[in-house]
């Protein structure tokens, strides 16, 4: 489907070094320890796009790579948002176990290098349906290697430290999605967010 854009979802999972904690239960309690299924994305590729404008990183939990085809990718006016860090490995197979452990525990593959796992889309782009034509007007389409951006339990907890990064990020994807640049220009900063039911 994705195809005619030059963009594949790759079946493996990233996992990266430079990553978000998660609880590890022990018997003294749970214990924070680096889950690299969980990477620090970063935004610098594309600093001043409208998506990642004014952000610096989010969590992606359980991304896959997305592959680009440099040549159909261009034509559909995509732009790479984000990208994992160079020590990035990819993890395959028919069972991946996903389970916390300890740093020593992972079994770190080859080096990847940095993988994509967002993208923006603009213009008129070829119909996913029927590649021979294409819509009448600017269209916008993001592509994420995650889908769980917008699920409450991968969310940060208004009563925690954790960075607001992730709402701020779905909210200006929203937002350029329904290309009105003015919503970004004016939105409010750290606004107070109500999760989903």
């Amino acid at each position: 489907m994705l195809a005619p854009w030059g963009v594949r979802i790759g079946s493996a999972l990233v996992a990266d070094p430079v990553c978000a904690n998660v609880p590890l239960r022990t018997p003294s309690g749970p214990l924070p320890v680096p889950y690299p299924l969980a990477p620090i994305v970063n935004f610098e590729v594309a600093e001043e796009h409208l998506i990642t404008r004014g952000l610096q990183h989010a969590v992606f939990f359980f991304p896959s790579p997305l592959e680009i085809d440099d040549g159909p990718f261009r034509e559909a006016g995509g732009q790479v948002l984000a990208r994992t860090s160079p020590g990035t490995w990819l993890t395959t197979g028919d069972s991946i176990d996903i389970r916390p452990r300890r740093p020593g525990e992972w079994e770190e593959g080859p080096e990847a290098g940095p993988q994509s796992v967002l993208v923006a889309l603009s213009g008129r782009l070829h119909s996913a349906f029927e590649p021979a034509r294409r819509s009448d007007r600017e269209a916008r389409v993001v592509i994420a290697g995650t889908g769980s951006m917008p699920r409450d339990s991968f969310l940060p907890s208004p009563a925690t430290n954790q960075s607001s990064e992730p709402l701020e990020l779905m909210a200006q994807v929203i937002e350029w999605l329904s290309e009105d640049p003015g919503l970004l220009a004016i939105r409010m900063r750290d606004p107070i967010t109500r999760r989903g039911d």
